[in-house]
């Protein structure tokens, strides 16, 4: 098994979650479509690519499309039709495929006006060009589509304009393809930037409330042990149980990508350093991690996503990395308060705050107080901002 950190991991490397991927591929099968809502790196994409490979193993056709660097419904509409390439079906609609990307090709590229960035011709002609986009597509083939990374894609649309509309109206149409008598085509949506945050923000979850929300966890003591013991078969030394034991117990919240970054610190001291394989190793490349930038994603998803209310989630975490054991909801309305003197104001702003935190896997609230899900990121933000 290699230890790949960061992209989405496949075949062998792919670890646990048997159970989750039978489960979510009978309701798959069963007619449902699938949003995943996890917490950010707790491995939706591998997981989803791992349904991929069960929709291939049980005949269906598959799609999958990453949109983190997809910055227009112009761009995505191409990547959809080039996707659509592979199909069975395709070859009976290719001449209308070819008609349809020509078109789009002649949208007039991006103007500025007083500072705004828009294609006028695009949104002149936007119905139409999505309504001969639909017949490329043969709702009576099973098919598996997988749309990564949409909530990082519907904030590109919203900053062409700063207007949530143009979002709106293609989640609607997202909607309605889903929605066609019959069909089946199933879907599977995912993104390390909350996607029910982004649409409870902008007044639409209506456009996605027929999918069916799949809460991936993090993995059980047990499971995480057993990644690290695959990961140790591919190197040149060996870990005893009790150090297992302790890596999994220092990290506690086991998300993959903790567990791998963790244990890549651990192989470096060892390999390259000569460290002895005992707890002050673990302890040494918990705190090495600290210092590196393995969870700046973490901090940049708050800047670039959240624009308009970062200073809030921002303050939020820095008074709750303080707290070692969290801080109640009362003590965090007096911190608004303190910056919104109108109670009602600080209220509202708190309570999009905490919506926003908790669903991104920021935060966990438990018994009316708010901590860091994962203690590894508490004790980052801890370092980064608080000292």
């Amino acid at each position: 098994m290699k230890n790949i950190i960061g992209p989405p991991v496949e075949g062998n490397d792919f670890h646990g979650r048997k159970a989750e991927v039978t489960y979510v591929w009978k309701k798959i099968a069963a007619g449902n479509n699938i949003h995943l809502p996890s917490p950010r790196r707790v491995g939706k994409s591998s997981f989803a690519k791992r349904l991929i490979k069960e929709a291939h193993q049980n005949k269906w056709q598959t799609i999958d499309i990453n949109l983190e660097k997809v910055n227009s419904e112009v761009e995505f509409l191409t990547m959809f039709v080039s996707a659509l390439k592979g199909m069975t079906w395709y070859s009976r609609v290719k001449d209308q495929g070819e008609t349809f990307l020509k078109t789009i090709k002649k949208i007039k590229p991006t103007v500025e006006m007083d500072g705004v960035k828009m294609s006028l011709e695009w949104e002149q002609e936007k119905s139409t060009i999505y309504s001969q986009f639909e017949p490329l597509i043969d709702h009576n083939k099973p098919t598996l589509i997988f749309l990564d990374e949409l909530g990082v894609f519907l904030n590109a649309i919203i900053h062409k304009k700063d207007n949530p509309i143009n979002a709106a109206q293609f989640l609607h149409w997202l909607r309605h393809l889903r929605q066609i008598s019959n069909s089946k085509i199933k879907w599977i949506f995912s993104s390390s930037v909350g996607i029910q945050n982004f649409t409870h923000s902008h007044n639409i979850t209506d456009t996605i409330n027929d999918l069916l929300p799949y809460h991936l966890k993090a993995f059980d003591k047990i499971e995480s042990k057993d990644l690290l013991k695959k990961l140790v078969r591919s190197s040149d030394f060996e870990i005893t149980e009790d150090i297992f034991q302790e890596i999994v117990d220092k990290v506690d919240y086991c998300l993959p990508y903790f567990l791998q970054v963790i244990y890549q610190k651990i192989e470096v001291l060892i390999e390259l350093e000569s460290h002895p394989i005992d707890r002050a190793l673990v302890n040494k490349a918990y705190e090495s991690i600290l210092k590196e930038g393995h969870f700046n994603t973490w901090i940049e998803r708050i800047e670039k996503q959240y624009e308009l209310i970062r200073t809030d989630l921002k303050r939020t975490l820095k008074h709750i990395c303080q707290e070692k054991h969290g801080s109640k909801r009362s003590n965090l309305l007096n911190l608004m308060i303190q910056k919104y003197e109108d109670i009602d104001d600080a209220e509202d702003r708190l309570n999009k705050t905490l919506y926003i935190l908790t669903n991104d896997g920021y935060l966990v609230e438990l018994e009316g107080v708010y901590t860091f899900r994962s203690p590894l990121l508490r004790d980052f933000w801890f370092k980064r901002f608080a000292t």
